[in-house]
């Protein structure tokens, strides 16, 4: 017969990962949904992949001259995906 202990310690070890992995999979879930959300907020490694990989001193250089809207909370940088999109699209040129 098995005792309390020994009980906790085997349903610990069988509901943990259970646990463990079903919260992942929701977190991965809940952040895909808001991939598609342009108001979605990206740290700058993010915007910067975001825009096609450009190099860190060029995304610097757009946000210090204030040419991308971005949020700056102590020394970190973040930026709205929609606000990355209207800068990218300023620079379209209609084809005729």
């Amino acid at each position: 017969m098995i005792n309390r202990t020994e009980l906790k310690e085997l349903l610990s070890e069988i509901i943990e990962p259970i646990v463990s992995s079903s919260i992942e999979k929701a977190m991965k879930s809940s952040k895909n949904k808001g991939q598609n959300s342009e108001e979605e907020i990206l740290n700058f490694i993010e915007a910067q992949k975001f825009m096609g990989n450009i190099p860190k001193g060029t995304l610097y250089g757009l946000t210090s001259q204030n040419k991308i809207k971005h949020i700056k909370r102590g020394r970190r940088l973040y930026f709205k995906k929609s606000d990355l999109l209207n800068y990218i699209e300023e620079g379209l040129i209609l084809s005729e």
